[in-house]
């Protein structure tokens, strides 16, 4: 988990441009921040880009669905986003510690190392 930043909203796009399977958690703090955040990250990514299977932004959804199977999702820090799974949860620095903990933690999806 980390905080959310420019680099890091960054980081999220190209990950998903580049990595197959891959799933990106955005948790602003209020719902306003929301369209401000989607934009941000559809800049990030070429114009060109064939790889974008579709954009979501709704009342309940907004989400950027890659042609690989990548996923990044945007979701307002509020007890209705749970049961989502990331392998990365980008979180605004307005939410507080305890929904970080009680909230946003169980969403990781733990990476299964080998054993040596």
């Amino acid at each position: 988990m980390i905080y959310m930043s420019n680099a890091a909203l960054k980081c999220a796009a190209d990950v998903c441009l580049e990595l197959p399977n891959y799933q990106v958690i955005i948790c602003p703090s209020l719902r306003s921040k929301r369209d401000d955040i989607l934009g941000e990250i559809t800049d990030y990514i070429p114009s060109k880009a064939i790889n974008i299977h579709r954009i979501l932004k709704s009342n309940s959804n907004c989400y950027i669905e890659f042609t690989n199977g990548n996923i990044i999702r945007i979701v307002t820090a509020h007890e209705s986003c749970r049961g989502y799974k990331a392998n990365l949860v980008e979180v605004d620095s307005e939410v507080s510690e305890e929904f970080i903990n009680t909230v946003l933690r169980p969403m990781e999806i733990k990476q299964l190392r080998e054993k040596r």
